[in-house]
């Protein structure tokens, strides 16, 4: 793919706001849900994936709309991710507070509110810094942009 073709994501994009999701907050306090841990999964609401196809994206292939409920009382290290990602702010005493809980991907940082949904390219650069005591939650999922139907597909490259 050249560089002419290749998909353009978002370093960070606020696509709005969504109330939390009811059935992702009590999956907080499941049995076998882990604090801190990255292997907590859950399925995307239908709200966030409606909000995501309002604005051209779709749950990944491969998650077949399967994402991560993440809680932390901590921040996250600056990691790499293999794919562009959704996060979903869900709770949190730190989202109350002006600069309390601080998303930052590459040189761009945005304060999470309980509700923002961001687009980010999460392989580049990014982390949470809490400067508040308490637990948080999130819902994050890998995301690409929504491909044409086959059929518009096929007619698309018969007029080229």
């Amino acid at each position: 793919m050249t560089s002419a073709t290749r998909i353009r994501y978002p370093v960070l994009e606020s696509i709005g706001a969504l109330a939390p999701d009811e059935r992702l907050l009590q999956g907080l306090s499941a049995p076998g849900f882990e604090v801190g841990s990255f292997c907590n999964g859950a399925d995307a609401p239908q709200a966030l994936l409606a909000r995501l196809a309002e604005r051209g994206y779709e749950s990944d292939d491969h998650d077949h709309g399967r994402g991560m409920l993440f809680a932390s009382e901590h921040g996250v290290c600056m990691h790499l991710d293999e794919k562009p990602a959704v996060l979903w702010a869900l709770s949190g005493p730190q989202m109350a507070a002006p600069e309390g809980l601080q998303f930052l991907v590459g040189n761009k940082r945005h304060f999470l509110r309980e509700g923002d949904v961001l687009l980010f390219d999460s392989r580049r650069e990014h982390g949470v810094i809490s400067t508040e005591a308490g637990l948080w939650a999130v819902f994050s999922m890998y995301v690409r942009r929504m491909r044409p139907p086959r059929a518009a597909r096929r007619s698309d490259s018969a007029r080229s």
